[in-house]
């Protein structure tokens, strides 16, 4: 991530407020920068394929030299400002490890640094909630139905499974996971995750009639918002070797306020 400095031992750098008097958080759930800053007059959390962004637009940008985020591990995100009055402030992105670089959940806070050396310190608080609302078998895939029930978009990072057969009877295939395109979720809608049909078509397909019944294990992870831990039930008996029994069990996660991630 552009401007990383995760080494960074206080919540403030040169210039910077002395921290005299604690940032106030008000109330609880998603506070909106524009209302906190007389220089930010809107703002927006947007994704591409490998990146998701707060977009901030700005006014009197020739006043401000940069834009940080210090977020709860003390890790601190610098951002010069471009000419134009918008700055994208990336919040997580994927990298060829495995582990993505993201901002932690919680409260944050965003430094703008002004010419002058004065600064302006903004809450910034990270925090969501997700429920799981359906699990269908459409064609050869499996389709899990998230929304997004907190107060502000988010993304889902990737789907994992595990209990699924492999290619011999009494043999178990190794958990996968499904890294998915980040897409936002904004509040109140719903996003459609799919797991391929290698779930359901184990190799050879004659053993599928020897596997009878068996419970799958499913991990959803979103950014900001618990882990959704849920089993479902497959009888992978009969011609289509997987249909689905009864209705998913959701072990943990669900939902979260301050975000753990």
């Amino acid at each position: 991530m552009a401007g990383c400095s995760g080494d960074s031992s206080s919540g403030s750098s040169e210039g910077t407020d002395s921290g005299d008097t604690e940032l106030e958080y008000p109330g609880s759930g998603w506070i909106e920068p524009a209302e906190q800053s007389e220089y930010i007059t809107g703002s927006e959390i947007v994704a591409d394929d490998d990146t998701v962004y707060l977009e901030l637009q700005l006014q009197n940008a020739v006043d401000i030299f940069s834009i940080n985020l210090i977020d709860t591990r003390n890790n601190e995100f610098s951002y010069d400002l471009p000419d134009a009055g918008e700055v994208q402030i990336a919040l997580a992105k994927q990298s060829s490890e495995d582990a993505p670089t993201i901002v932690s959940g919680g409260e944050n806070t965003l430094v703008i640094e002004f010419d002058d050396e004065s600064v302006q310190r903004i809450p910034f608080r990270l925090g969501t909630s997700l429920q799981l609302r359906g699990v269908e078998r459409v064609d050869n895939e499996l389709q899990i139905t998230v929304e997004n029930t907190g107060n502000h978009p988010t993304t889902t990072l990737r789907t994992e499974c595990s209990n699924v057969p492999g290619e011999s009877d009494g043999k178990l295939a190794p958990p996968s996971y499904y890294p998915l395109n980040w897409e936002v979720i904004r509040q109140g809608e719903t996003q459609t995750l799919t797991i391929l049909n290698r779930i359901w078509r184990p190799v050879p397909l004659s053993i599928c009639d020897d596997l009878s019944s068996r419970t799958l294990e499913f991990t959803v992870r979103p950014l900001w918002a618990k882990d959704i831990t849920f089993s479902q039930r497959v009888n992978y008996a009969g011609s289509n070797c997987g249909s689905l029994e009864g209705e998913p069990t959701v072990t943990t996660g669900q939902s979260t306020e301050a975000g753990d991630k």
